[in-house]
C-alpha cells in the first residue's frame, strides 16, 4: 500500500491557485463596492422617476385601511339623534363643522372649523344655513352676519350638531 503525502512544493502551488494577495482582495472589494453603488444609484433614479406612481399605488390600500379603522373606532354618543336639515325648525341655531378644507374669499377654512349658523327657509321651501354672528377667518377676512353657507358644503361634506 502506498501512501501519498504532500510535499512543500505541492502545498504552495495549491495555495497560489486558490488564494489572492491582499492587494487583489482590495481590488475585488473596490470593484464590488463600485458595482453596488452603481446599482443603488440606478435603483434610486428609477424609483425617483416613478415615485408618483409608486406613491399612488401604495396610497390606495392605506387610505382604505385608515378609513375602515376610523369607522370601526367611531364612538356613538348617547342622546345624539340623526336629524335631517329639512326637519329642523326655521331659526334653529346649530354648529356647522367643515369636514374638508375650502376657500372663502382669499382665506382657506381648515377642516374641523365650527361656526354657529341658523336654519333659514327660502321662499321656494329649500333650507339654507346662515351665519349667526360675524366670523373672523383671518386678520384680513371677516364674514358678516347673515352670510349664506353654500348648500353643497353641508349636503355632502359637513356635519350638523346641536349646540
Amino acid at each position: 500500500m502506498t501512501t501519498y503525502s504532500k510535499t512543500y512544493d505541492e502545498e504552495s502551488e495549491f495555495e497560489e491557485q486558490g488564494s489572492m494577495s491582499f492587494l487583489e482582495h482590495l481590488d475585488e472589494l473596490r470593484s464590488r463596492l463600485i458595482r453596488t453603488a452603481a446599482f443603488i444609484m440606478v435603483a434610486f433614479v428609477v424609483c425617483w422617476i416613478f415615485s408618483d406612481r409608486i406613491y399612488d399605488f401604495l396610497q390606495v390600500p392605506v387610505q382604505r385601511a385608515m378609513l375602515s379603522a376610523k369607522r370601526q373606532s367611531a364612538v356613538v354618543l348617547p342622546g345624539v339623534v340623526q336629524k335631517a336639515l329639512e326637519d329642523m325648525p326655521d331659526g334653529k341655531e346649530v354648529n356647522f363643522t367643515f369636514k374638508t378644507d375650502c376657500r372663502v374669499g382669499q382665506a382657506i377654512v381648515q377642516t374641523g372649523t365650527s361656526i354657529p349658523v341658523k336654519v333659514q327657509r327660502v321662499d321656494d321651501g329649500t333650507v339654507q344655513l346662515v351665519t349667526v354672528s360675524p366670523w373672523l377667518i383671518d386678520e384680513q377676512t371677516i364674514i358678516e352676519e347673515g352670510f349664506v353657507i353654500p348648500r353643497d358644503l353641508y349636503t355632502t361634506s359637513s356635519i350638523l350638531m346641536s349646540p
